[in-house]
């Protein structure tokens, strides 16, 4: 369904960002994941795409500018994230560049929110 918030690019969905140049000479930025996909001899977008209701739009300056607690009471629901930074060890005083970690895959949970008890927390209850 077309959005009056996208950008077409000779009739693609692309993010503007992600887009130098213009018309015929246009270059577009692309990810792993959604190159590979590109390259598939199907007709789907990929996976990660804007094509693919993996849009969500802008967000609006009113919503950028809101603090950490006032979005967790306008959330529907609390991300949980953890995020670990590793560090290498040290050899004879030397960081050992071996011991480097070399990616890291986790989860993102997220969890339903208690509206009604938070109103009445609000509220004074």
């Amino acid at each position: 369904m077309p959005h009056p918030q996208h950008t077409l690019f000779n009739g693609k969905l692309l993010e503007p960002k992600g887009v130098s140049g213009d018309g015929n000479h246009a270059v577009v930025m692309t990810c792993a994941d959604c190159f590979n996909d590109l390259k598939k001899p199907t007709d789907q977008p990929p996976r990660y795409s804007l094509a693919n209701n993996m849009w969500i739009g802008g967000i609006p300056w009113r919503l950028q500018t809101l603090t950490f607690p006032k979005q967790l009471l306008i959330a529907l629901l609390y991300p949980c994230v953890y995020a670990f930074k590793l560090y290498p060890r040290k050899l004879h005083g030397i960081q050992d560049a071996t011991s480097l970690q070399r990616g890291m895959r986790g989860n993102v949970s997220t969890y339903d929110m208690d509206m009604e008890g938070i109103a009445e927390m609000v509220e004074g209850n």
